[in-house]
């Protein structure tokens, strides 16, 4: 993402996500990973088109890892 993409993306994550705590291990620091990573679309014969897919904003837990993922097409990254 560019940096103009990361600013809008934070904005909406820090407008809608409330405490940011990590159901995983109930910490609060999160980090937006730079790249995107994409969900595959998977038809209704269950075939995987790697091809198309949906644009994922990426949040990890700095302390375990743990990532939660935001849809960058619903809301208007891309």
């Amino acid at each position: 993402m560019n940096q103009q993409q990361q600013s809008a993306a934070q904005a909406h994550i820090n407008k809608y996500w409330g405490t940011k705590n990590c159901p995983c291990c109930g910490g609060y620091s999160f980090t937006m990973h730079p790249e995107l990573a994409v969900a595959p679309t998977v038809h209704e014969g269950r075939e995987i088109d790697l091809n198309k897919g949906t644009p994922l904003i990426v949040m990890r837990c700095n302390r375990c890892s743990y990532s939660i993922f935001f849809n960058g097409n619903t809301i208007g990254v891309f």
